[in-house]
């Protein structure tokens, strides 16, 4: 098998176990959580996907675009960084007025009352998965195909893990999503202490 094959086989792997787990999750899942909770669920992740998207400003696209003008790890490294920052910047603005104005969002945009932080934690959770593309990409156009596997199935398995473990604890949808902001902070600080520690 030459280098090219096995590259593709470890690009596949992730895509099928992050298709699989939530297929044999959702039983579970569906048995502790209403259809009315995954609405509520739904309603919150259009604000975030839209608001997320809106503050990211298209640069996941430009980091992407401009990677390989960098000769350097690190040159690459610092261009990482510089978007990531920025990016983290305008979310974190954005989730203050998400926490500060949450209920008055929820009822303007689809007139109705959700749970408490539910809107919070799902646009935190997009917010997270928005900053951990840019790993992705660099460890992808690297050609560092095992190192994007192993983060790619972690994200999967700790946002599930976390997800099951506060959803069977009682705290319903609020803690589904809470669960998969827990997963994908932990996966966040520990690529950001690979990236400044790693020589």
């Amino acid at each position: 098998m030459n280098l090219k094959t096995k590259d593709i086989v470890w690009y596949a792997i992730p895509f099928l176990i992050r298709n699989f787990i939530p297929l044999i999750s959702l039983p579970f899942f569906t048995k502790y959580l209403s259809p009315q909770d995954f609405g509520s669920f739904a309603l919150s992740t259009i604000y975030g996907v839209f608001l997320v998207g809106l503050l990211n400003l298209g640069l996941i696209s430009a980091f992407e675009r401009n990677f390989f003008e960098k000769e350097k790890y690190k040159e690459r490294i610092e261009l990482m960084w510089t978007f990531i920052i920025f990016v983290f910047v305008n979310i974190f603005l954005g989730l203050i007025i998400t926490l500060n104005i949450e209920e008055s969002i929820n009822v303007f945009l689809f007139d109705k009352y959700l749970p408490p932080f539910l809107t919070l934690y799902v646009m935190t959770h997009l917010g997270i998965k928005s900053l951990l593309q840019y790993f992705y990409i660099f460890y992808r156009n690297s050609r560092k195909a095992k190192l994007y596997a192993l983060i790619s199935t972690s994200e999967a398995f700790l946002s599930v893990f976390f997800s099951i473990f506060l959803v069977f604890k009682g705290d319903g949808i609020v803690g589904y999503s809470l669960g998969q902001v827990l997963g994908v902070t932990l996966l966040l600080l520990g690529l950001t202490f690979l990236s400044i520690f790693k020589k």
